[in-house]
């Protein structure tokens, strides 16, 4: 890994004694996090759990943390990556309640990993929701397209605000039916409503 060391521009002389005496290091946490399991120390794990936040990776980490340090003399050590844990589950809205009953580095792991989980299933049921609404408002359109062209776009246009929000892919099939068996826009509204 190349360490890069920045080091503070000297100040004036009347400014010396306040002047800062830091040295700071750069660190690349893409390097970090892709040491080798033999290499990996505290900063890699924060660096590795930093670069991939994902469930499958923080408990790992946690693993690796809790099979490195397990003795009371590292409790500190669990206890500080217990709370970077808990703060990224913060994030996705666990209550406080449920927060400060985690007492161990392990149920942070656990609490951040179900997280992560309900995040995926939400992501997948969101993205399964939206293409059932694109077919369903697809379907729709389809259906005053062609209530327009028998009836005209005031029949089409009422008929657009009735199906507003209708999802129901056979409720929209019916109601298409309807427009090559009525005779009028009227009639065929009125239909429409019943379905």
């Amino acid at each position: 890994m190349r360490r890069q060391v920045t080091r503070i521009k000297r100040a004036p002389t009347c400014l010396a004694d306040h002047q800062p005496k830091l040295i700071h290091k750069v660190l690349d946490l893409r390097v970090l996090a892709g040491q080798h399991p033999n290499e990996l120390n505290v900063v890699s794990w924060i660096a590795c759990m930093e670069w991939d936040p994902s469930a499958g990776n923080v408990s790992r980490v946690v693993r690796e943390v809790l099979d490195a340090y397990p003795g009371p003399e590292h409790k500190r050590l669990r206890e500080a990556f217990r709370e970077w844990v808990l703060g990224a589950a913060q994030s996705w809205g666990i209550g406080d309640e449920v927060l400060k009953q985690v007492e161990s580095l392990k149920e942070a792991g656990m609490i951040y990993a179900g997280v992560e989980e309900l995040k995926e299933r939400a992501h997948r049921e969101g993205l399964a929701e939206g293409i059932r609404q694109g077919r369903a408002e697809g379907h729709v359109t389809l259906v005053c397209r062609q209530a327009r062209l028998k009836f005209g776009a005031g029949t089409a246009e009422r008929l657009s605000r009735l199906l507003k929000g209708v999802s129901d892919p056979e409720r929209i099939g019916r109601i298409g039916d309807r427009i090559i068996e009525c005779e009028t826009g009227t009639e065929l509204l009125a239909r429409a409503r019943e379905v």
